[in-house]
């Protein structure tokens, strides 16, 4: 196995595939975001590269027969689960904040549109450049909106919705400088879930346990497969592995029977019977299932907030969602309604 560190930028990503190909690679496990996969997804096709993106959801990349395949669940499945999990905590409006991006922009308008089906009201939000190096100016607008929301519906009903990557440090310092953004629940995604920007800097920290910021995040099925892995990731690192972690180690599996099964490294070979391999795998993740665009078909998540435990401040799971019945669990009584 070959790495690149794509740093999660898709200037970057395009520049690594490429000297990935040119080293005779034709499958690759990454990018980690949707913006990487789309900034590299024509280079792929025209050179039948294939992408296994273990994190990509943008909805906007549910494409079928390309040379992209996910094997976690597209946002249409992740914004459900928030705007469920947001309704259920009693919240009826709500105030989007989101990097401008295809994944930003994807998974906002999936959750916008379940929650608007659940009966609850949308404002138009705030879309921000991920390459800003501070939000002031974003950060005051929000004040205001929130302020606004809270005088015509009451701060219990007021939430936002808040889809970032590790700017949201940040962000949330910036917005801790805001005594009205501190009234209201705040809610985010995958892309914040166990951030460790989040947590290590203290302003942003505190502020994400005063709003019990909570965060869905793609839930791998409990297994001894599962477990064992994640033990054996625990020991070597000294921590616990990303979730989408066992989607790559997955990816890797599927591709190497895929290769056996073809008897040659082709991507048109792999690419003709990856679903029909992946379908017939349970692995670390669970049974890896996908849809006609190449994506994990369902999924279940579950919900991540900082507690303090014995005056350590930690990520914690505090929920579950479950997809087959659009219901939640909460795991700690002071996140549920």
């Amino acid at each position: 196995v070959l790495f690149e560190d794509s740093e999660t930028k898709p200037e970057v990503a395009l520049e690594k595939l490429q000297t990935l190909y040119a080293q005779g690679v034709k499958v690759v496990i990454g990018m980690m975001s949707s913006a990487e996969v789309n900034h590299v997804k024509s280079y792929a096709d025209s050179n039948k590269i294939l992408i296994i993106s273990p994190s990509s959801t943008s909805p906007a990349l549910a494409i079928p027969d390309d040379y992209v395949f996910r094997f976690c669940p597209d946002d249409t499945k992740q914004g459900p689960a928030m705007a469920r999990v947001m309704w259920d905590t009693g919240v009826r409006y709500i105030i989007p904040v989101w990097r401008g991006d295809a994944w930003g922009d994807g998974l906002v308008e999936a959750t916008k549109a379940r929650f608007i089906e659940l009966g609850g009201e949308v404002d138009e939000g705030i879309r921000y450049d991920p390459t800003a190096p501070e939000f002031s100016t974003e950060v005051d607008l929000l004040a205001d909106k929130v302020q606004a929301a809270i005088n015509q519906y009451g701060a219990d009903k007021v939430g936002i919705y808040y889809v970032a990557f590790e700017e949201a440090a940040t962000f949330l310092e910036q917005a801790s400088n805001y005594p009205v953004l501190a009234q209201v629940r705040w809610f985010g995604s995958d892309g914040t879930a166990q951030s460790t920007a989040i947590l290590k800097n203290t302003a942003a920290r505190d502020f994400a346990v005063a709003t019990k910021f909570v965060n869905t995040y793609f839930a791998p099925a409990e297994s001894e497969k599962l477990i064992n892995l994640r033990d054996a990731i625990k020991a070597k690192l000294g921590r616990e592995p990303d979730a989408y972690a066992y989607n790559a180690y997955d990816a890797l599996w599927v591709v190497t029977k895929c290769i056996l099964i073809a008897g040659k490294y082709d991507s048109d070979a792999i690419k003709a019977i990856l679903p029909t391999v992946a379908e017939s795998t349970f692995g670390a993740s669970g049974w890896i299932k996908l849809n006609e665009a190449g994506d994990r078909e369902i999924g279940d998540y579950n919900l991540w907030a900082i507690i303090q435990v014995d005056g350590e401040y930690q990520w914690a799971k505090v929920g579950c969602y479950a997809a087959s019945t659009d219901s939640v669990t909460w795991l700690y009584s002071e996140f549920a309604p």
